[in-house]
């Protein structure tokens, strides 16, 4: 997954066919001597774009202890 939304070294999906439309909002996911990769992809025009974003970075923070 990682390689087909968020590689800079690979020429990914997301980078060819996106055409804008859409958000990808990284969210690291680390816990103790584990770290995961964790991202949010949501078209940029939802009314509640913000409100989602901030949701599942509380959600991740009281659920792994990210800061």
């Amino acid at each position: 997954r990682y390689r087909m939304f968020l590689s800079l070294k690979h020429n990914s999906w997301f980078k060819q066919f996106n055409n804008g439309v859409l958000e990808i909002i990284d969210l690291p996911l680390c816990e103790k001597d584990f770290e995961n990769v964790c991202f949010l992809l949501i078209r940029k025009q939802n009314p509640h774009l913000q409100d989602i974003q901030s949701a599942l970075t509380e959600y991740l923070n009281l659920s792994f202890g990210n800061d």
